[in-house]
């Protein structure tokens, strides 16, 4: 094992059941142990998180449980804080790698603080000064903490230079990876019998639903041919049914599920639809891409750094420009089959082994 010890802040297995920022530590720091890159650590305590359940004790030192008693979350705070910082005291790490923002981050004398920023979604999407104000203080609090920054993409952090201001030599670029979804499922799930577009994830803002839906709606050949799947991101609001009644009823059909049903609308999608106006990375492209579906995106923030040539882009601030990129592609069969060719070799630029590589070398720099 090499000598380099990290350790990783506990703070979001305490927080967090799941999502992307816990899928990233626990595949980062198996790729890390995995690879004999460093010795990484996680003394997580008392958790509800899921994924971290997967990494074995010599790793994360805790003890899982499903929720958390409705009286006695603060004193298991509390007893998770002692026990942190007392395992780090003893382990005696060269890194602190901390997991989300906040603030008098806990260090040992000799440790190195590194922290990881996924977005500014915040600072560019606040709708007024204040909110700006209330999300980016504890924000630049972090950030000044810390004697090195991680940023999961170049457009990340070049929204960190413009808004924070910070030197370009105090960030590094560690791209995410892309990992196969699976998942355990008794109950036998068909795919659905129509050609339809996939759309994954929450819906709200900037994430442009509505007008992907509008883009849709507008073109006659593509609701005759085609239904949309909306998977995730919760039950349908009464204002997105209103919406769709309106310009396309019938045809927009929402599920929610786990991983394995996920894969199953992956692998028998038309296509893969991400109208998203920013990202700080945006993996579910990737995830199409390992399912040979043709993904069409749009072409701000990370999005083309992480598609690269692998999709058909697309302005997401105009519904016409999307309407005009799925009429003029999705029946092009040649055009399709290439960028499905594209994906394959695409997504083989973003493992967890090359993000655990670039995530130690940057350690190394800031020693």
């Amino acid at each position: 094992m090499a000598n380099l010890k990290i350790s990783y802040n506990y703070s979001y297995t305490f927080e967090q059941e799941y999502g992307g920022i816990s899928r990233y530590f626990k595949e980062l720091i198996f790729a890390i142990y995995s690879n004999n890159l460093a010795h990484p650590k996680i003394y997580s305590g008392i958790n509800i998180n899921q994924p971290i359940r997967d990494l074995p004790w010599k790793i994360n030192e805790g003890k899982y449980i499903s929720s958390y008693p409705c009286r006695g979350l603060k004193c298991i705070g509390y007893v998770n804080k002692i026990y942190n910082r007392l395992r780090n005291e003893f382990f005696d790490p060269d890194i602190i790698h901390q997991t989300n923002y906040v603030k008098n981050a806990f260090r040992t004398r000799k440790a190195k603080n590194v922290l990881t920023v996924y977005d500014l979604i915040h600072e560019i999407y606040s709708e007024t000064r204040e909110d700006f104000k209330n999300s980016a203080k504890i924000k630049q609090e972090s950030l000044d903490q810390a004697d090195h920054i991680l940023a999961i993409s170049h457009s990340t952090k070049n929204d960190l230079m413009k808004y924070y201001g910070i030197d370009n030599n105090k960030i590094t670029v560690t791209h995410l990876g892309v990992s196969a979804i699976s998942g355990n499922d008794k109950k036998p799930h068909k795919s659905p019998k129509f050609d339809y577009l996939l759309y994954v994830g929450k819906r709200g803002s900037y994430k442009n639903f509505y007008r992907f839906i509008k883009a849709y709606s507008s073109s006659s050949t593509l609701t005759k041919d085609f239904k949309i799947i909306a998977f995730g991101g919760g039950k349908p609001s009464p204002e997105e049914n209103q919406f769709i009644n309106e310009n396309c009823p019938g045809k927009v059909i929402f599920v929610n599920g786990n991983d394995y049903q996920l894969a199953i609308y992956y692998r028998n999608a038309s296509a893969f639809v991400y109208p998203s106006e920013y990202e700080g990375f945006g993996l579910p492209p990737l995830e199409a891409m390992q399912y040979g579906v043709p993904v069409f995106s749009s072409n701000t923030s990370s999005l083309p750094e992480v598609v690269g040539d692998a999709g058909i882009y697309f302005d997401p601030f105009s519904f016409e420009s999307i309407q005009e990129a799925l009429e003029q592609n999705i029946y092009d069969s040649q055009k399709l089959y290439m960028i499905v060719s594209a994906g394959k070799k695409n997504i083989t630029k973003f493992t967890w082994k090359k993000c655990a590589m670039e995530t130690v070398k940057a350690y190394k720099y800031v020693l």
